[in-house]
């Protein structure tokens, strides 16, 4: 029980040090948003920029509160994602991209510019069609069943039929 009325709120609950807000947590560990931002456009993780900040992980999950860090942190993945779906895209329908080979004759260096040609991927086309498509190209339907079966009966009369024909083949 507290016996300092002083330094007491309520019975038994010493007051300390007031909660700072985010924001104002951010303010004593400025961040450079735009940095952050490029961080997650590079596809780093939470735990790698809080490595990179020099804070914790659990000082990045608590700035994730404040509006304008979260933005950044949106911004940056959305830029991440919209790269790997575009490398995705270009892996499933195949793409040509220019290319310099280089050659040596006779000790003489040659340069010969060529354009590169990758074919299209079979794994890109799959995740591409289960994810874009997902109804038409699900490796499980789903198949909803009506009606009612009748179990014993089958069983009695599959007995039967077995029961019949071996005294058909004992005759």
């Amino acid at each position: 029980m507290c016996d300092k009325p002083i330094t007491c709120d309520k019975p038994g609950n010493p007051v300390g040090r007031p909660k700072k807000t985010v924001e104002e947590r951010l303010k004593t560990h400025p961040v450079d948003l735009n940095m952050v931002k490029a961080m997650y456009a590079f596809g780093l993780t939470d735990t790698q920029v809080a490595e990179v900040i020099g804070v914790n992980q659990d000082t990045i999950n608590r700035w994730k509160k404040d509006a304008e860090f979260l933005r950044a942190l949106k911004d940056g993945k959305e830029i991440s994602d919209d790269n790997v779906v575009k490398a995705l895209y270009l892996r499933a329908t195949g793409y040509d991209h220019p290319e310099e080979k280089v050659f040596i004759d006779k000790g003489k260096v040659i340069r010969v510019d060529t354009v590169k040609h990758y074919p299209p991927d079979s794994t890109s086309l799959i995740w591409w069609t289960k994810n874009r498509k997902a109804l038409d190209w699900k490796d499980k339907r789903e198949v909803e069943h009506s009606g009612s079966l009748d179990i014993v009966n089958l069983i009695k009369d599959y007995e039967e039929e077995k029961s019949d024909s071996r005294l058909g083949s004992v005759n």
